[in-house]
């Protein structure tokens, strides 16, 4: 089933909001925190997005089962679609896919879910050190891909591959399902096929460590993780929100003995119950809004709809966070339907 990326009304942070179906999908929202908004569309073409980020040079790039990490050509005078062509007879659309199926695309994640900016200086925007995370839920796959901002190119290039191994109960192929920064720089991810919570340290190493940090609570895969300020802010270790099928749980943000892991436990962050009972919660993404004071928002996206319905009954909720951890969600956005990734 075909995915549009939808663009909402405004006055505040970007939110590229991925969900299913054909009317709405893939979107972007410019959601004032004070007052919930609904999607419109952004690009079309997408088949099962999970995830947006805004390159160097203000240009959006999604991560999609089908085609990989890819550019979205700029809207004009209608919805913009991926750029990189279709069949392998086109030499003339610009490539910029990597991974994926469609022909003629770089090397790159197979199955490519929510991607990661990272900027090691960001007080000197579009300097080149800029790079992508990309967790690859491929069948086989360990991997978190890592791609470079390229400034003569004005794309993102496959780099490497960053192997996550740290569970020793499935170490070859635990699936990456979504992956988080953390205020520290460290990386937080969670997995289809491991119960586990893992940390790449320090992502921009030339040989990052990987470190196991807890267990979910069920012992099974998780859908979405979000690192944020713990209750020591900045100073102390990150509060990881993972979203389970029993809800949103939580653990701190520090290595455990593999032997012993701690488990994920019931976090203060509840999401409200959808038409049918618990909500599924499909994506999770954290705002840092004040380094030094510790603060930030975080965002939950629900996938509670069975069919397809315009608008959809999912929401996308926020929190603000502080060293107090006030936990009391509003709704930020409404209008779709399973929504599967989130991307600030």
């Amino acid at each position: 089933m075909p995915e549009t990326l939808r663009r909402g009304g405004s006055r505040r942070a970007v939110i590229a909001v991925c969900a299913l179906g054909a009317a709405v999908a893939l979107a972007l929202l410019l959601a004032a925190p004070s007052r919930a908004a609904g999607p419109s569309p952004f690009a079309t073409g997408l088949h099962i997005g999970s995830g947006a980020i805004e390159d160097p040079a203000g240009r959006m790039w999604v991560t999609d089962h089908n085609a990989g990490f890819c550019r979205i050509t700029a809207p004009a005078t209608g919805p913009g679609t991926i750029e990189h062509p279709q069949t392998p007879s086109d030499t003339s659309t610009t490539r910029t896919c990597l991974g994926g199926l469609l022909p003629h695309a770089a090397q790159g994640p197979d199955a490519a879910m929510a991607p990661a900016f990272v900027d090691p200086s960001p007080f000197a925007p579009d300097s080149g050190d800029e790079f992508v995370l990309i967790p690859d839920v491929a069948s086989p796959s360990a991997d978190v891909v890592r791609a470079d901002w390229n400034v003569s190119t004005r794309k993102f290039e496959f780099r490497d591959v960053i192997k996550m191994d740290a569970d020793p109960l499935e170490p070859e192929r635990p699936r990456p399902a979504a992956l988080s920064l953390a205020p520290d720089g460290s990386a937080y991810v969670v997995f289809q096929r491991s119960g586990s919570v893992q940390r790449i340290v320090d992502p921009e190493a030339a040989r990052p460590t990987v470190q196991l940090v807890a267990r979910t609570s069920d012992g099974l895969g998780a859908t979405a993780v979000a690192a944020v300020h713990g209750e020591l802010g900045r100073f102390g270790p990150a509060k990881v929100i993972v979203a389970e099928a029993g809800g949103l749980h939580e653990t701190i943000g520090t290595p455990t003995d593999p032997a012993t892991p701690r488990t994920t436990r019931d976090s203060n962050y509840d999401v409200p119950n959808g038409p049918a009972g618990p909500s599924i919660v499909g994506a999770l993404a954290y705002e840092v809004t004040s380094e030094l004071g510790g603060t930030g928002r975080l965002y939950a996206g629900t996938a509670n709809a069975e069919v397809l319905e315009r608008p959809g009954p999912d929401k996308v909720l926020r929190w603000d966070v502080a060293p107090e951890a006030p936990t009391v969600g509003t709704e930020h956005a409404h209008g779709f339907v399973a929504v599967g990734g989130l991307g600030l």
